[in-house]
């Protein structure tokens, strides 16, 4: 019996997910109660609720709006398993203020987990990023994706799990505190497990435009041309939204002894820059033009490395099913009918710079703003 299939036929749980109403929250909590599971979803909704309209009224789903940092041991009674996806999701955002990215990434998700087995909770699982492996020589910039560009070698192989991590920017390095600090938690009837997922793509009950195929799709129907963000030969791990909750969901069902204290790559494969630009191009047309940034906006990084995610299928059974270019056809299809919001909120780091700005001049000013603003 694979994972999905022991998550679908088994029986009912109730399944907290923090940072529910963002871009990978609002998939899987869809998903989750499609599959008959209760889901507490915990979010400030800093973003807004779009991301949970449509499951708003469903009989399994528990809303509690609040600050992760909030939750208490009696807010976790009854809770199988924890998905902890709240914290800032931008490498961009995350230098607004590293201090604050600091306590949302690191400090705060620790404290869940270190929280979760004292109320019984059996799985905690937190989603960090292969922006973690960051770059070898230490010269890397956080590129225009929003995602670190990983760093090249002599040695052209894919990075595992236990390839040498070099964070860079206050986003890598808080994920990766955060996976030291939560790993180590590990006893008889608590499994954490960490899930450095790839960069995603495709739509969602609440979809990003700051990741990189879904801001070439919103640029290539809307201008009719792709400017490449960073060099063209700059590897790019990919991962479809679907397959991002699927691969959550898989780590959920599968055995306890499987996953305990287990790091794991996800994401379905590697792509340059300019593979993902004519991966669009030929969703919308030859009409798409393909053009290089200028110089001064682009990346100064050397191409990227390649991540493996073997492990992944190896050792819990499933793998990807989506490609880019379907993923890209459905988003297009979603904007062109006007199905999707494509507005400020969908995009991190501008989003959290306007809230700034405006709260910055308030009586409790910027760090009062943001910490009642828990991003997701």
């Amino acid at each position: 019996m694979t994972p999905l299939t022991h998550m679908a036929q088994g029986p009912r749980r109730r399944i907290l997910v923090t940072g529910a109403a963002g871009y990978i929250g609002s998939a899987l909590v869809r998903d989750l109660l499609e599959l008959g599971h209760e889901v507490v979803a915990v979010d400030t909704m800093v973003f807004g609720e779009r991301g949970l309209h449509a499951v708003a009224n469903h009989p399994g789903l528990t809303v509690r709006r609040m600050d992760v940092r909030g939750l208490q041991r009696e807010h976790l009674g009854g809770i199988h398993a924890i998905v902890d996806l709240a914290g800032i999701g931008d490498a961009r955002a995350a230098e607004l203020d590293p201090a604050w990215t600091h306590a949302v990434n690191h400090l705060a998700r620790v404290r869940l987990a270190q929280l979760a087995p004292t109320a019984g909770v059996q799985r905690y699982i937190l989603a960090s990023s292969c922006c973690v492996y960051g770059n070898d020589n230490d010269n890397g910039r956080v590129n225009g994706s929003g995602v670190d560009t990983l760093a090249p070698s002599a040695d052209d192989s894919p990075l595992d799990e236990s390839s040498p991590t070099h964070p860079v920017g206050a986003y890598a390095l808080a994920n990766l505190k955060a996976e030291a600090a939560v790993l180590p938690l590990a006893r008889p009837g608590f499994a954490p497990t960490v899930l450095r997922l790839a960069t995603c793509h495709g739509l969602a009950p609440r979809t990003r435009f700051d990741l990189i195929a879904n801001a070439m799709a919103e640029q290539a129907l809307g201008e009719r041309r792709i400017t490449l963000p960073d060099a063209a030969d700059t590897w790019h791990p990919l991962l479809q939204i679907d397959d991002a909750s699927q691969a959550i969901i898989a780590t959920l069902g599968a055995p306890l002894t499987s996953v305990a204290r287990q790091i794991f790559n996800v994401g379905a494969g590697n792509l340059r820059t300019a593979e993902i630009a004519r991966t669009v191009q030929l969703v919308l047309g030859s009409h798409i033009t393909i053009q290089a940034a200028p110089l001064q906006a682009r990346t100064a990084s050397p191409p990227g490395r390649r991540i493996d995610f073997d492990k992944f299928t190896h050792l819990l059974g499933w793998r990807p099913q989506r490609e880019l270019m379907q993923s890209v056809a459905s988003l297009v299809d979603a904007l062109d009918a006007g199905r999707v919001d494509s507005g400020p909120a969908t995009r991190t780091q501008r989003w959290y710079e306007q809230a700034l700005s405006v709260t910055a001049h308030s009586p409790g000013g910027q760090h009062a703003a943001a910490a009642s603003h828990v991003p997701n």
